[in-house]
């Protein structure tokens, strides 16, 4: 069996550049936690915007599988997991940042032989 790979569909115009720190694909950001971890979060990008609204909150980490939002103190922790997606306070995977992200969906590979 194959596993669940992640799909994120995406727009970066040829100006804007994605560094490490902004926005960290396939990434958790273990420890460092603010507060409780909230739940029912559709979009990535009410995760960001709910840090940026925290003068405490430096970065966040999202796992789409389960729609859930963690706000972070640091980005100290850094572990690969498909099931999240984590970024700096500042770096919205919407505009200003100049990333448009639509949507991400993990999916399963169908390969016939």
């Amino acid at each position: 069996m194959l596993p669940n790979i992640l799909l994120c569909l995406f727009l970066v115009p040829d100006n804007v550049k994605i560094t490490e720190q902004c926005l960290m694909f396939e990434t958790n950001l273990a420890g460092n936690d603010l507060g409780p971890v909230i739940e029912n979060i559709p979009k990535i990008d009410q995760c960001q915007d709910l840090c940026s609204a925290d003068p405490e909150c430096k970065f966040w980490s999202y796992k789409h599988d389960e729609e859930k939002c963690q706000k972070k103190t640091s980005d100290a922790g850094k572990a690969y997991d498909y099931h999240f997606m984590s970024g700096a306070n500042d770096c919205s995977p919407y505009h200003p940042s100049g990333i448009v992200i639509f949507d991400c969906l993990p999916v399963t590979p169908r390969i016939s032989f």
